[in-house]
Protein backbone atom coordinates (compact mmCIF):
# COMPACT_ATOMS: atom_id res chain seq x y z
CA UNK A 1 0.00 0.00 0.00
CA UNK A 2 3.17 2.17 0.79
CA UNK A 3 4.54 1.84 -2.66
CA UNK A 4 1.25 2.18 -4.46
CA UNK A 5 0.49 5.83 -2.09
CA UNK A 6 3.84 6.93 -3.44
CA UNK A 7 3.80 6.35 -7.07
CA UNK A 8 0.10 8.32 -6.52
CA UNK A 9 1.74 11.11 -4.92
CA UNK A 10 4.96 11.61 -6.91
CA UNK A 11 2.30 11.76 -10.00
CA UNK A 12 0.35 14.22 -8.00
CA UNK A 13 3.75 16.14 -6.91
CA UNK A 14 4.56 16.28 -10.30
CA UNK A 15 1.70 17.90 -11.81
CA UNK A 16 1.67 20.45 -8.91
CA UNK A 17 4.85 21.59 -9.48
CA UNK A 18 4.54 21.56 -12.94
CA UNK A 19 7.39 19.00 -13.32
CA UNK A 20 7.11 16.32 -16.16
CA UNK A 21 5.34 12.97 -15.55
CA UNK A 22 4.23 10.32 -17.78
CA UNK A 23 0.54 10.84 -16.70
CA UNK A 24 0.00 7.34 -15.89
CA UNK A 25 0.84 5.07 -12.90
CA UNK A 26 0.79 1.12 -12.81
CA UNK A 27 0.21 -1.06 -9.36
CA UNK A 28 0.56 -4.26 -9.35
CA UNK A 29 -1.69 -5.44 -6.16
CA UNK A 30 -1.75 -2.72 -4.32
CA UNK A 31 -3.95 -4.03 -1.66
CA UNK A 32 -2.47 -7.28 -1.39
CA UNK A 33 -0.28 -7.14 1.68
CA UNK A 34 -3.06 -5.04 2.91
CA UNK A 35 -5.02 -6.51 6.47
CA UNK A 36 -8.23 -5.20 7.96
CA UNK A 37 -7.04 -4.14 12.07
CA UNK A 38 -6.77 -6.38 13.91
CA UNK A 39 -9.36 -7.42 16.55
CA UNK A 40 -9.44 -6.57 20.22
CA UNK A 41 -7.74 -9.47 20.92
CA UNK A 42 -4.55 -7.37 21.15
CA UNK A 43 -5.97 -4.54 22.88
CA UNK A 44 -8.30 -1.55 22.10
CA UNK A 45 -8.73 -0.25 18.77
CA UNK A 46 -6.81 3.21 18.35
CA UNK A 47 -9.02 5.66 17.02
CA UNK A 48 -7.61 5.40 13.54
CA UNK A 49 -7.58 1.90 13.41
CA UNK A 50 -11.27 1.77 14.38
CA UNK A 51 -11.80 4.59 11.08
CA UNK A 52 -10.51 2.23 8.94
CA UNK A 53 -12.66 -0.48 9.95
CA UNK A 54 -16.13 0.72 9.38
CA UNK A 55 -14.87 1.72 5.74
CA UNK A 56 -13.75 0.06 3.02
CA UNK A 57 -10.34 0.75 1.90
CA UNK A 58 -10.56 -1.03 -1.02
CA UNK A 59 -13.22 1.52 -1.96
CA UNK A 60 -12.55 4.43 -0.57
CA UNK A 61 -8.69 3.87 -2.64
CA UNK A 62 -10.48 3.23 -5.66
CA UNK A 63 -12.48 6.21 -5.16
CA UNK A 64 -9.29 8.54 -4.56
CA UNK A 65 -7.93 7.08 -7.82
CA UNK A 66 -11.09 8.24 -10.07
CA UNK A 67 -10.99 11.83 -7.95
CA UNK A 68 -7.58 11.90 -9.71
CA UNK A 69 -8.34 10.95 -13.24
CA UNK A 70 -8.37 14.56 -14.62
CA UNK A 71 -4.32 14.53 -13.46
CA UNK A 72 -3.32 11.19 -14.84
CA UNK A 73 -4.48 7.53 -15.55
CA UNK A 74 -4.04 4.74 -12.85
CA UNK A 75 -3.99 1.52 -14.11
CA UNK A 76 -4.46 -1.34 -11.25
CA UNK A 77 -3.55 -5.13 -11.66
CA UNK A 78 -5.20 -6.50 -8.71
CA UNK A 79 -5.50 -10.47 -8.22
CA UNK A 80 -9.20 -10.05 -6.45
CA UNK A 81 -12.28 -8.53 -7.56
CA UNK A 82 -13.05 -5.11 -7.24
CA UNK A 83 -16.24 -4.14 -5.06
CA UNK A 84 -19.11 -4.17 -6.83
CA UNK A 85 -20.11 -0.48 -6.74
CA UNK A 86 -16.77 0.41 -8.05
CA UNK A 87 -17.58 -0.15 -11.58
CA UNK A 88 -18.98 3.52 -12.22
CA UNK A 89 -15.77 4.81 -11.20
CA UNK A 90 -13.53 3.66 -14.16
CA UNK A 91 -13.40 0.78 -16.60
CA UNK A 92 -13.06 -2.65 -15.34
CA UNK A 93 -11.49 -5.39 -17.14
CA UNK A 94 -11.08 -9.21 -16.04
CA UNK A 95 -8.71 -11.24 -17.53
CA UNK A 96 -10.13 -15.06 -17.95
CA UNK A 97 -7.42 -16.39 -19.51
CA UNK A 98 -10.47 -17.41 -22.21
CA UNK A 99 -10.47 -16.84 -26.03
CA UNK A 100 -13.54 -15.71 -27.18
CA UNK A 101 -16.97 -14.00 -25.95
CA UNK A 102 -16.63 -10.94 -24.21
CA UNK A 103 -14.31 -11.87 -22.05
CA UNK A 104 -10.61 -11.01 -21.97
CA UNK A 105 -7.54 -13.48 -22.54
CA UNK A 106 -4.67 -11.50 -20.83
CA UNK A 107 -3.42 -7.46 -20.35
CA UNK A 108 -1.84 -7.76 -24.03
CA UNK A 109 -3.98 -8.30 -26.80
CA UNK A 110 -2.21 -11.18 -28.37
CA UNK A 111 -4.06 -13.75 -31.87
CA UNK A 112 -4.85 -16.84 -29.62
CA UNK A 113 -4.44 -19.78 -30.35
CA UNK A 114 -1.44 -18.73 -33.13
Amino acid sequence: MLHAAFNVALMLYCHDKKLPHPGFVVLDTPLLTYREPMDEKHGDLADDELAIKTTSLNKRFSAHLAGIAAIGQVIVLENTDPPADIEPLGAVTTFTKRVGGDTRYGFLTVDWPP
